[in-house]
């Protein structure tokens, strides 16, 4: 993409990945623009000047109207130069390309590390919060079978006592003892076995 810059087409910039800007001014006028006019023959002399892209400003390779010859003289000079420059800053460009593609590989291979990393630890919690679940369901069944046995052992306790022998016992004790199948693991099982044979 080329912009000219001014109505008499005395700076171009060709622009790309990697940009050059060419201007063909008086010195005389450039120097008026940088503040420094203190050659008076600079008015019959002709300039031409490049320059990297804006980032980079500080490659840069100028022609001047001199004792050596006009410009028209140094074309073959002027469109090696212009080769140079325009060589240089297309280098610089595609090193910095390089540069941002492996800091980019290197940002996409942090953060896919760091996705493993919480893969693998959101693994290890599942495990941990299933082997926790399966303990606590362990102690809960232990608890419970424990329990039921207890309830058993009381009912025939207070079966062998000579105050229960009423029917209100028996109807209390038969409930107590159907409390203690619902809660027992063991006899949950035993009874499916024994479905499972009919």
């Amino acid at each position: 993409m080329a912009y000219i810059r001014d109505r008499e087409a005395r700076e171009i910039s060709i622009s790309g990945p990697a940009g050059v800007s060419i201007t063909l001014d008086s010195p005389r006028k450039r120097q008026a623009r940088n503040r420094r006019s203190d050659d008076a023959d600079a008015k019959d002399k002709l300039e031409l000047r490049a320059e990297s892209g804006r980032h980079h400003p500080d490659i840069v390779s100028n022609w001047i109207d001199d004792d050596a010859g006009k410009l028209e003289d140094k074309l073959t000079e002027i469109v090696i130069g212009l080769a140079i420059v325009s060589e240089r800053e297309s280098r610089r460009w595609h090193a910095e390309m390089a540069g941002w593609q492996r800091k980019r590989e290197e940002e996409e291979a942090e953060a896919r590390r760091k996705a493993k990393e919480k893969a693998e630890r959101e693994e290890r919690e599942r495990i941990a919060a299933e082997e926790k679940a399966r303990r606590d369901e362990l102690l809960t069944e232990a608890k419970n079978w424990r329990s039921a046995r207890l309830i058993r052992e009381y009912v025939e306790a207070r079966r062998a006592s000579e105050a229960t022998q009423a029917s209100e016992f028996e109807n209390w004790a038969r409930w107590a003892l159907k409390e203690a199948d619902r809660m027992d693991p063991l006899f949950h099982v035993k009874s499916s076995h024994d479905t499972e044979g009919v």
